[in-house]
């Protein structure tokens, strides 16, 4: 009977150690996609700010000829 709760305690543990590396992981899993979504986050400000400054400014075709 006492080997059958060895068996146990050492799956317990083999258990208890899965679920700290999958943790360990999915630590390294967020950190890693608040990283994504900070550069996002600044693509996303730099489009704005350019189709922000694309609407204010009078649009010239690029084909046209200079005026003078």
């Amino acid at each position: 009977m006492n080997q059958r709760f060895d068996g146990l305690d050492q799956l317990l543990d083999d258990t208890n150690e899965r679920i700290g590396s999958l943790d360990s992981r999915l630590g390294r899993v967020e950190i890693e996609l608040s990283n994504i979504n900070a550069r996002l986050s600044v693509v996303e400000f730099i489009v704005r700010a350019r189709a922000d400054a694309e609407a204010e400014s009078p649009s010239v075709p690029e084909d046209s000829p200079p005026d003078c």
